[in-house]
């Protein structure tokens, strides 16, 4: 009986060996679960460190995709403006050319005439005549070659009008010189215009130097209706003479070729103003 005890005294013992066993499994399995814990902390922080770093990139990808496109965006610009200049410079170059080759073929077309006078380095005209002065005599053609000689007018009445085609003053004033060559048709009053100035018709629209021709003679003459006779002064002798120096210069002289009127140039006279002078001259010489 006491060995009984004893044994079951020892299977007590060793059944108390196990269960400190036991408890290591325990601790084991512990231990086991927080290597687990710490390994599932580990892979977190590496996926969320890897998210990150892939939201990083792609940041950085959107950005310099914006930087691509906003750089071909100023490349395209700049290649527009170039493209523009370009054009803008191309017309322009067309336009001026378009200007050139038009004046010329506007000189050109007057042509059949050109330079039916001086330049104007011949222009260097005295003082204007006064009043109760002899008038100079002169010899001058028509562009077509009908000449009138001022001496083989005494007995007459006689206007000269010393002009420019391109004067808007000498074109206003045509339509009364007309009305005056209507007026006094019986009192034989004779009106001369005399070609004062070397320039065309365009020279006082654009400042051009083209020389007068009879292309422009004619232009006046139909464009004005003038009837009588326009006269050419070739190297401005008789115009330096009388000493126009502004347009119209006008005089009007006697049967004896005094000057009874002169406005040197510095007016637009009126029909009635001239009328009264034509009178005077016309009185003056039946008078005498």
């Amino acid at each position: 009986m006491a060995q009984r005890e004893r044994q079951k005294k020892g299977q007590n013992q060793g059944q108390g060996r196990t269960q400190p066993g036991a408890n290591g499994a325990n601790g084991a399995n512990g231990a086991n679960g927080r290597a687990r814990a710490n390994g599932a902390g580990i892979v977190d922080r590496a996926t969320v460190a890897g998210t990150f770093t892939a939201e990083t990139a792609r940041e950085e990808r959107a950005r310099a995709t914006g930087r691509r496109a906003r750089q071909r965006a100023a490349q395209e610009q700049a290649a527009r403006r170039r493209r523009l200049g370009i054009i803008i410079g191309v017309v322009t170059a067309v336009v001026v050319v378009v200007i050139i080759v038009g004046a010329f073929a506007l000189h050109g077309s007057n042509s059949s005439a050109a330079g039916l006078t001086a330049n104007d380095t011949k222009l260097n005209p005295g003082a204007p005549l006064a009043v109760g002065k002899a008038a100079p005599d002169f010899n001058l053609a028509t562009v077509d070659g009908k000449r009138y000689k001022l001496s083989a007018l005494r007995g007459r009445p006689v206007l000269l009008e010393y002009f420019a085609v391109w004067c808007p003053h000498c074109q206003h004033e045509a339509p009364i010189l007309n009305q005056l060559d209507k007026s006094y048709a019986s009192k034989r009053l004779q009106s001369l215009s005399i070609l004062a100035s070397p320039y065309d018709k365009t020279h006082e629209a654009t400042g051009s130097t083209y020389p007068v021709t009879k292309d422009d003679i004619s232009w006046f003459k139909s464009t004005f209706a003038v009837q009588h006779p326009i006269l050419i002064d070739p190297d401005f002798t008789t115009v330096n003479q009388y000493g126009v120096s502004g347009y119209p210069s006008i005089y009007i002289l006697d049967k004896n070729g005094v000057v009874r009127y002169s406005n040197n140039g510095f007016a637009e006279p009126s029909y009635q103003t001239l009328a009264k002078a034509i009178d005077a001259a016309v009185k003056d010489q039946s008078t005498k």
